[in-house]
Formats: structure tokens, C-alpha cells, sequence
């Protein structure tokens, strides 16, 4: 089993995109920058289209990436090539026609005549509603890379194009050990209520982000304070994103358990020595926008 991992660091601000034909509003560039809202929009769903190039300005050491609010559907799929120099001829890793959208049901375990029967995965119209659609791809280890490409095909959902809020790449820190037992996952109340003529109840329709809080209690004293420790001061300090995936492992939970996140500023995280050579770490993370 594959303990959380988290895209940290991140190396979106080292990055530069170009590739494919996206639209004037919403270029290639966007897939690096923030708000996700304003990410890529390509002008057709066309495969000629749907594809981009990530360099970096010098070599990174990435295990984890992953698309960030895309709209890919059920068989859709992407390929990636990852490079060590930036003029992409020396090849180190592929994945070809991988799906965005896995088997997220255990085998004979949705009934017959229900809509995910077949495919054992959510359905189309549960992705449509997911506010949150990130689908992370972890390596099976950290790569030097200078270069990737990156082919996206989605003509099995065939939207008029594809979109992306983000692509994110990260080292890809696995911790030593899991969570505790105890750890909460749920949603920051932002929407409010307001009260109109007669009493009658508004609502408001503000973005409700995901919220993650658990305790980490068996980290070795080493990775808390060469990477923990980094977290809290740089990202912390800078608000700047990274991809939290609680569990690799299963992609039924990715639709809330894998997202962008950002260290929740009320939190202190402070590392506490639990014993011999090991910490625990508290940490609280909160969806990013």
C-alpha cells in the first residue's frame, strides 16, 4: 500500500508550457498559473489540439503529477513522455493510453442493471457534478526530468474541447508512515444564508473547498524536519499550492482525497518529538481555488 503522498515541492512556478492550439483567452500558459478557473481551453477536442509541452527551466526531480479540474470523461485518455534534457531525446519514462477515469468499484460489487455495472466506475453524470475532478498519476519513482509531453485524447466522451485548470507536478513525498486513526475529511462551510421578503430563505454560491485534518505520528525525525518542516515554511509562507493524494492506492476516493491543497493558515503545525528519533505532525490542509 501506497502511504499519502504529497506533490511537494512544487515546481509550478518553474515551468513553461507550449504545444497544441488552445484559445486566446485560455492559452497553453494558464496550465501553470492560478486562479483554477482561468486554466487552458483548447480550440477544438481534435488530439491535434488537446496536447501540451511542460519544460522546465532546469532539471526536477518529479514522481507525481496531475491534472487539476479537467473535464475528460469515461475513456477518455492521456499519454506522457517524460525527458531528462529539455530538447526531449533522451526518453526516461512513457505512459501510453492511460484513463483518466479507472475502475473505481470492487469487482461484482455493483449490482446488476445499475449504470455502473459495466464500466465499474462513477457515471457519467456523477463526473459532470464533481467539483473537484483531479486525476493524479504517480510514477513508480522519482524521475530527473527537463521535459514532458503530455497527449490527451478524449474522443470517447467527445466534449466540444478540453479543459484544464491546472496541470501539477511535484517531487512526490510519500511519508514513512500513515495517518492516524482519526483523521477528518470534509467541506469548509462558505456558502451563506440570506433571508429574504417573508422569510423565505437565499442562498449564496460560494465554492465550498475540501478540507483534510489528520495527525501523522510516526514520522521519523529526519523527513520532518528535511520536508515537513520545508512545507510549513515555504508553502506556508507563500500560499503557494501542491497535490495531496491520501490514498494512491485506491481511485475511489480521488474524487474527495486527491486534490490541490494549501496548508490552512489558522494551523500552527507544530512538529511535536513523540519519541526516540520520531515526530508526530499535525497537519490540516484546505482545498486551493
Amino acid at each position: 500500500m501506497t502511504n499519502p503522498v504529497f506533490g511537494w515541492p512544487s515546481y509550478r512556478l518553474q515551468s513553461t508550457f507550449s504545444g497544441g492550439d488552445w484559445t486566446t483567452g485560455y492559452p497553453v500558459a494558464q496550465l501553470g498559473k492560478l486562479p483554477l478557473s482561468r486554466g487552458g481551453i483548447t480550440a477544438s477536442a481534435d488530439p491535434a489540439d488537446t496536447k501540451f509541452i511542460l519544460t522546465f527551466g532546469a532539471t526536477v526531480w518529479i514522481r507525481l503529477v496531475g491534472f487539476v479540474r479537467h473535464n475528460a470523461g469515461l475513456g477518455d485518455t492521456f499519454t506522457m513522455r517524460f525527458y531528462r534534457d529539455e530538447e526531449r531525446s533522451t526518453l526516461v519514462k512513457t505512459l501510453t493510453d492511460e484513463l483518466f477515469w479507472l475502475r473505481s468499484f470492487p469487482k461484482g460489487s455493483v449490482p446488476y442493471g445499475d449504470a455502473r455495472w459495466f464500466s465499474e466506475t462513477f457515471t457519467t453524470a456523477e463526473i459532470t457534478a464533481a467539483k473537484n475532478r483531479t486525476r493524479p498519476v504517480l510514477l513508480d519513482k522519482a524521475y530527473a526530468v527537463r521535459a514532458i509531453e503530455v497527449d490527451v485524447d478524449v474522443s470517447a466522451s467527445a466534449p466540444a474541447d478540453f479543459r484544464l485548470g491546472l496541470f501539477a507536478t511535484g517531487l512526490g513525498l510519500e511519508v514513512a508512515e500513515t495517518y492516524d486513526y482519526g483523521a477528518q475529511i470534509g467541506v469548509e462551510r462558505r456558502v451563506r444564508q440570506i433571508l429574504g421578503a417573508g422569510g423565505v430563505a437565499h442562498y449564496t454560491d460560494d465554492p465550498e473547498p475540501l478540507t483534510w485534518a489528520g495527525t501523522f505520528s510516526h514520522i521519523p525525525h529526519v523527513q520532518a524536519m528535511s520536508h515537513f518542516l520545508d512545507l510549513r515554511r515555504r508553502s506556508g509562507g507563500s500560499g503557494e499550492p501542491f497535490l495531496f493524494v491520501a490514498n494512491p492506492d485506491d481511485p475511489r476516493t480521488w474524487l474527495t482525497e486527491a486534490f490541490l491543497a494549501e496548508l490552512d493558515p489558522g494551523q500552527q503545525m507544530r512538529i511535536e518529538r513523540a519519541y526516540a528519533d520520531i515526530d508526530a505532525i499535525p497537519l490540516a490542509l484546505r482545498e486551493a481555488f
